[in-house]
């Protein structure tokens, strides 16, 4: 049955492809297409990394903390002389941030709630 649902996104994905230089309608649609077929495809794939399984416990914690890197480091001569290394610092720093975010406000949520 997923299968099916799979094939008819991706049909829907090429369709609407062709079409998409004719009417300005058939973009939301696209959109909503590709967004099914991708969750559909996260649905029955499972993916057991490591490294997602980080990403995901300090998500909001990166989310939260980007802009300060982003911003301190966006004022310096950086920014505009190595983008890509102002881009790696970044998200080094960022993660540098949120690890230890994640640990106080996990700590403070159990506290708050009694978890132990």
């Amino acid at each position: 049955m997923i299968v099916f649902v799979i094939i008819a996104c991706i049909i829907a994905l090429t369709v609407t492809t062709l079409l998409i230089q004719r009417t300005r309608l058939v973009y939301p649609i696209w959109c909503c297409a590709f967004m099914a077929t991708i969750l559909l495809i996260t649905i029955k794939i499972s993916f057991n990394n490591p490294v997602y399984k980080f990403i995901g416990k300090n998500m909001l914690s990166l989310y939260l903390l980007h802009f300060i890197p982003i911003n301190v480091l966006g004022a310096t001569a950086l920014a505009k002389e190595s983008k890509y290394l102002f881009v790696i610092l970044c998200i080094a720093v960022s993660f540098a941030l949120a690890v230890p975010f994640t640990m106080l406000t996990d700590k403070v949520t159990d506290k708050i709630f009694n978890m132990q």
